[in-house]
């Protein structure tokens, strides 16, 4: 099979992380002389971080949020929050530590005021 055999058969399976990817990866692959493997194993792990992509994109388009915020815009110096404790929550270590993370605050403390206190707790 051509190149652009390929790369049709890809769109029309709807592969699009990996057509994107197609030259990149078999570029590098054939430099580095990969086996057939690590190649096909490059492709699908671009496709799987394409489609992981695209379902975040339509999260957030479906959620309807009028504005995209993340922590790295938020500004601490304006507020009372530990800006530690809130990246150190952010990690989601607390998660594998089985311990909760209350965030106590008056109503729209999640997106347009922040909260007032972060507990975390045992």
């Amino acid at each position: 099979m051509e190149r652009h055999e390929l790369l049709e058969a890809m769109d029309e399976l709807k592969l699009h992380g990996m057509r994107a990817s197609f030259d990149e990866i078999t570029g590098k692959g054939l430099q580095r002389r990969d086996e057939l493997y690590p190649l096909l194993a490059s492709l699908l792990q671009a496709e799987r971080n394409h489609r992981q992509a695209r379902s975040i994109v339509y999260r957030i388009v479906s959620a309807k949020f009028p504005v995209l915020k993340d922590l790295d815009a938020f500004h601490f110096a304006d507020t009372a929050i530990d800006e530690g404790k809130v990246r150190e929550i952010a990690t989601g270590a607390f998660l594998e530590g089985k311990r909760n993370a209350i965030f106590i605050g008056g109503t729209g403390a999640g997106s347009y005021c922040s909260p007032r206190y972060v507990i975390e707790t045992e």
